[in-house]
């Protein structure tokens, strides 16, 4: 049953989460055998406090860490196509606590949730090991959820084995898909382990055409602090996507904050100091220009 609802939300998201679970095990998922959750208490629930405070459960999450930092856009909003969300799912007291989920509702009442999106690739390695997911949503209400890895194989390479991926094939979010349509980001994961290795905390910026979605990632290096970016063009008609070679931007990674517009001009600023630190670009991307690192 896909209307369920037991995660806390308002406009501004709230997690009720339990630190539970150890998740970097490596072993086949078998969508047939996860528990599923249902909940019969999705009305809103009115604050009396707070007069214009309303919230609905959606969902549950046994780690919901990830939602409470800047590098992370996991709401977002289109008045004609509603709300989208994107968690770590709950799937069990001794499931992995990096499944992803997603949630959608046009009024911020009724949600539809997905099954996890992130259990296995397409060639059948597991992962569920999510971490740090975000949303974006194009003109006409696609979504893309874009998130790292916390590989139990080491495929992302590092100490840390972090890898990057994004997932835009909804037909297979609503049903139980054998293995999930999860695309590398990083065109250095075509010989494994990833180069450059060990990325995290990808944060996406949208922009598109009437042929094309561009899909702008600053990813985290957690192999050096560096960051790092990533151009995806996804042909609309196809859905064909292609990968730019990462460019490094010579920035601290700690707590940083991507934004792009639709010109192609962008920054990312450092916001764990009192000395303000950004790099900007002016050329979609190709180019970054850093001050106070």
């Amino acid at each position: 049953m896909r209307y369920l609802h037991k995660l806390l939300i308002s406009i501004i998201v709230s997690f009720t989460t339990t630190l539970l679970g150890s998740d970097n095990e490596l072993k086949k998922h078998d969508k047939t055998e996860l528990i599923r959750i249902t909940n019969d208490y999705s009305s809103p629930y009115r604050n009396l406090n707070r007069d214009n405070f309303y919230s609905v459960l959606v969902d549950s999450s046994i780690n919901g860490y990830g939602h409470y930092i800047p590098t992370t856009d996991p709401l977002i909003y289109n008045p004609d196509y509603g709300f989208a969300m994107i968690y770590r799912k709950w799937q069990g007291l001794e499931e992995s606590s990096g499944y992803v989920g997603v949630a959608e509702s046009s009024n911020g009442t009724d949600w539809i949730i997905s099954y996890p999106i992130n259990e296995n690739l397409p060639d059948g390695t597991p992962m569920a090991t999510g971490r740090y997911p975000s949303i974006v949503m194009g003109s006409d209400g696609t979504k893309f959820a874009v998130w790292n890895e916390y590989t139990a194989d080491c495929s992302g390479g590092g100490s840390s084995c972090g890898r990057i991926f994004f997932n835009f094939n909804e037909d297979t979010w609503y049903i139980d898909y054998p293995d999930d349509d999860m695309l590398d980001l990083n065109n250095g994961c075509a010989t494994l382990p990833c180069d450059p290795q060990d990325l995290w905390q990808a944060q996406p910026q949208l922009i598109e055409t009437e042929e094309y979605w561009y899909l702008y990632t600053v990813s985290s290096s957690w192999a050096n602090s560096n960051l790092i970016f990533i151009k995806t063009s996804i042909e609309k008609s196809t859905g064909i996507h292609t990968n730019t070679g990462p460019v490094t931007i010579n920035f601290s990674h700690n707590y940083t904050d991507f934004k792009m517009n639709q010109t192609g001009q962008g920054s990312v600023t450092r916001t764990d100091n009192t000395t303000i630190g950004y790099s900007i670009t002016t050329d979609y991307g190709l180019n970054w220009t850093t001050y106070g690192n």
